[in-house]
């Protein structure tokens, strides 16, 4: 499939690719970001072009169903640029097969919260996954880090704490347990409830 410019908007982003991924993107309210990078780095590897028009639709579903999500889960009020950084994360999560429910469930546990907490919640929970962290375990984590208020930099410290281990052979759940209670971590300021993940800790 030829690569093509689609329109002068496009163009003026910097965006060349098949049109009817991109139209509808922009008619939905997607962000272009997304794609212009997947675009832009497979024109540095040389992909071909029916790869990238199947990379650039599985974008444009995930970034659909990350959006839905955001809606359903009461983030639709916050302003545009927030919502869409969000939706980018949500979106590349879905693309690296974290589970729909456990997005959803941490989402919902932090209505009301700043949504660059959220995406740094979000983007551990993606980084757990690729790691290879049991789904359930990512989806307790995520929700962890969100109903006990930690900022970004507590998230990447439990993540590094959390890789350390796992490469070590530990369990997840043993992981967790372990996270909560080790020193060298931030501990949590808030205690959370029960989830289908799992069951929060209160303050230490």
């Amino acid at each position: 499939m030829k690569i093509v410019c689609l329109s002068l908007a496009l163009v003026t982003v910097g965006i060349c690719a098949e049109p009817s991924v991109l139209q509808q993107a922009m008619q939905e309210g997607l962000p272009l970001g997304p794609f212009r990078s997947l675009i832009a780095e497979a024109q540095a590897k040389q992909v071909p072009p029916a790869e990238l028009d199947a990379a650039l639709q599985r974008r444009l579903t995930a970034l659909r169903a990350a959006k839905a999500i955001i809606l359903e889960c009461g983030y639709g009020k916050c302003p545009a640029p927030q919502q869409q950084e969000l939706m980018v994360a949500v979106g590349r999560a879905m693309e690296s097969r974290v589970p729909t429910e456990a997005l959803r469930q941490a989402l919902k546990a932090g209505e009301g919260s700043q949504t660059m907490r959220l995406q740094a919640a979000v983007e551990a929970g993606e980084t757990l996954k690729l790691l290879g962290l049991d789904d359930p375990t990512v989806g307790t984590l995520m929700y962890d880090f969100v109903v006990r208020k930690l900022g970004r930099g507590e998230i990447l410290r439990a993540v590094q704490f959390v890789s350390q281990q796992y490469r070590a052979g530990i369990p997840g759940p043993t992981i967790r347990d372990q996270l909560w209670n080790n020193t060298t971590t931030n501990q949590p300021r808030t205690g959370g409830g029960g989830t289908s993940y799992g069951k929060g800790r209160g303050r230490r």
